[in-house]
């Protein structure tokens, strides 16, 4: 179980990375050190029209997680924001006061009008939207550390 579930990790990993520079999701910095209590800034950028931009945090061994959904406005969730800009296609993602439980990969997933309308036949199911966004999506590493 431990070796399938291993394995379908670096098939999604080896996915995300093919399909996300095809599709013009970029991110940076790719790799990311900071202090605790840092302000952290990611900035993803995209080349097609969004309907929904999506920011991920996946744990080391752990599983993924969903930051901030957000189509056209500013949202917050505690120590974890999220800006968008549609007309220049960009959203960053801060994280104020970071803590060393912060380190974490970090994605951006987004998904597009005309890629719903291809990949998306199901527009109700969860499952089906949560595969066109994870295809869009483009990661980095962020590691923290207590040390001043």
């Amino acid at each position: 179980m431990v070796k399938t579930q291993q394995v379908s990790l670096a098939i999604l990993w080896l996915q995300l990375h093919w399909v996300s520079g095809k599709n013009g999701v970029e991110q940076s910095p790719r790799y990311l050190s900071a202090q605790e209590g840092d302000l952290v800034t990611i900035n993803c950028n995209y080349l097609e029209g969004m309907t929904t931009l999506q920011w991920l945090q996946q744990n080391p061994g752990g599983g993924i997680i969903s930051l901030l959904i957000l189509s056209l406005e500013m949202k917050r969730k505690g120590r974890v924001s999220a800006t968008i800009n549609s007309r220049e296609r960009y959203s960053s993602l801060n994280i104020t006061a970071s803590q060393p439980t912060d380190s974490a990969i970090y994605s951006c997933a987004v998904e597009t009008q005309c890629s719903a309308d291809i990949w998306n036949p199901y527009p109700n199911s969860e499952a089906e939207r949560h595969h066109l966004f994870s295809s869009l999506s483009f990661h980095i590493h962020l590691s923290l550390s207590s040390d001043r």
